[in-house]
């Protein structure tokens, strides 16, 4: 029996056609590169199908090209590679549309986004599955950035069996105009369409809020926002949760000055108290020129009152250090000109769902900006998965970021890599063996795991750096396992501090909850 994992994209795999377009106006970017990466759940050798669909309105024919993933292994196909090479996709030249991934074993995939010159990256998860209603946080149309506007824009696709018809319904926040709709009729079985909210003028000179997506069969959304040299992408939320955890979150971090939004929607019927809590700070002494947040490492905690179907935005740096989150204001003063490295819990006052992502972004310095997804309470399990981990990649390598969702206690969790598929310089023993590490983690509490080392040995109880990642190369996949009763969630930031430093290289996905 298959395993579906399904893919949305904007592919354009090349010259761009007609229906991305807008993405070469001045405010945006071209998307015209992508990468798919598959890993194999199994030991067994999985047989995998991988289906180009048009787009609505797109022209060309539907493509299928057959791999095998090795047992607990990771394959990664790409749209740039040469011709004849079996890593290459076989979607045409100018293809725009979705992918379709089945398998017959279990498989995670995820999808990466970049242009012609490599200058923006991003990368969103495959869905296993889709849903009528999908919740969009966060939305935007000529919202000013470093360097010019970015806007969004909303690709459904079908993951049913029949055609469907359906809408986007748009809910100012900050900025723009009410009742506004975009529809969508005779999307076909693995087709997608793509909303540009750029070339939607009725919402308003400036727009920044969420939307909903409804159709009459299941759909799966992504989200990309472009612009000012930047691409950041997400996907949409089937459904809510009254408690969502955050596993980055920063503020002051690097000498770009790194910081981060939280998105919150609200998905109930009702008005909610959001409440964010803030773990403590993982930075304890000065750097980047900044004195650690919060007094001893303890953070304030921020309610705000959130509408049914609308958004708050709050953002980890203040223009003063009395800036507290509000109506029409997001600036956390607690986070003015300090350093913060941590996570979050976002808790609705009375049971509403709630939906949130985070973008990371800059003050200064390098473009880079990427997004992810919150996760809901129900997610969190004792073992998630990472399908692309990688070390001195090109100049690329993976941060992977930890958090122990539990009430109470410590557990120790233990990240486990696949054998090692770089052939120079490769790090690892073997057969590319490598080994695993284990680490303590208090619960609420969030670390990162860097695939990057310094020497010495191995710390578990300051496990930033692995030494096995030293002055090599790695590509593969890991897990993140706790016993039987335990829960865990992350993030894996994949970065490049080699010659594509001083552009948006990078990119951020959510682990896959087993």
């Amino acid at each position: 029996m298959k395993k579906l994992a399904t893919l949305v994209a904007v592919f354009a795999l090349a010259l761009a056609l007609a229906p991305i377009a807008v993405f070469a106006q001045a405010q945006q970017d071209t998307v015209e590169q992508s990468g798919i990466q598959i890993q194999n759940l199994s030991t067994e050798t999985a047989n995998v199908s991988i289906r180009f669909v048009p787009g609505q309105g797109a022209t060309g024919s539907e493509v299928t090209q057959n791999i095998t993933v090795p047992g607990s292994g990771s394959r990664t196909l790409i749209s740039f590679g040469a011709a004849g090479d079996p890593n290459t996709f076989l979607a045409p030249a100018g293809f725009n549309g979705s992918v379709v991934v089945e398998a017959d074993q279990p498989i995670l995939a995820l999808a990466n986004l970049t242009n012609s010159n490599f200058s923006i990256t991003e990368g969103y998860p495959g869905f296993r599955q889709g849903a009528n209603r999908v919740l969009v946080p966060l939305v935007l149309r000529n919202n000013p950035v470093a360097g010019g506007n970015a806007s969004t824009a909303i690709t459904v696709q079908n993951t049913g069996t029949t055609p469907l018809n359906g809408t986007v319904t748009y809910v100012p926040g900050a900025a723009g105009s009410a009742g506004q709709t975009d529809t969508f009729t005779g999307l076909t079985a693995g087709q997608s369409i793509t909303f540009k909210q750029s070339s939607k003028t009725s919402l308003g000179d400036l727009f920044v809020g969420s939307a909903t997506v409804e159709a009459n069969g299941p759909v799966a959304v992504a989200v990309t926002q472009e612009g000012a040299s930047q691409l950041t992408s997400y996907a949409g939320f089937t459904g809510g949760a009254p408690t969502i955890a955050l596993p980055l979150v920063v503020s002051g971090n690097t000498n770009n000055n790194n910081f981060t939004g939280l998105q919150v929607q609200n998905a109930g019927t009702e008005a909610t108290d959001v409440t964010f809590s803030f773990t403590n700070n993982q930075a304890t002494a000065a750097n980047f020129g900044r004195e650690p947040c919060g007094t001893n490492g303890v953070m304030t905690n921020r309610t705000v009152s959130v509408a049914p179907g609308a958004s708050f935005t709050l953002l980890t740096f203040g223009a003063t250090a009395g800036d507290v989150p509000g109506p029409g204001q997001g600036l956390d003063g607690q986070f003015f000109n300090c350093l913060y490295v941590g996570g979050a819990t976002v808790t609705s006052s009375n049971a509403q769902p709630l939906v949130a992502i985070v973008n990371q972004a800059s003050l200064a310095g390098t473009r880079s900006v990427s997004a992810y997804e919150g996760f809901t309470s129900t997610e969190a399990t004792n073992d998630t998965r990472a399908p692309l981990i990688s070390a001195g990649n090109f100049g690329f390598l993976t941060g992977v970021q930890v958090q122990n969702t539990a009430a109470s206690g410590t557990t120790n969790f233990t990240i486990t890599y696949s054998p090692n598929t770089a052939t120079s310089n490769a790090c690892g023993g073997a057969g590319g063996a490598m080994e695993a590490r284990t680490f303590p983690l208090a619960a609420g509490a969030a670390v990162t795991l860097l695939q990057l080392g310094i020497g010495g040995t191995f710390d578990p109880a300051s496990p930033a750096f692995d030494p096995q990642f030293t002055s090599c190369t790695y590509v593969g996949s890991a897990s993140v396992t706790g016993a039987t009763g335990s829960t865990v969630v992350a993030i894996i930031n994949q970065s490049n501090i080699g010659a594509f430093a001083t552009v948006d290289n990078l990119t951020t996905y959510n682990g896959f909850n087993q």
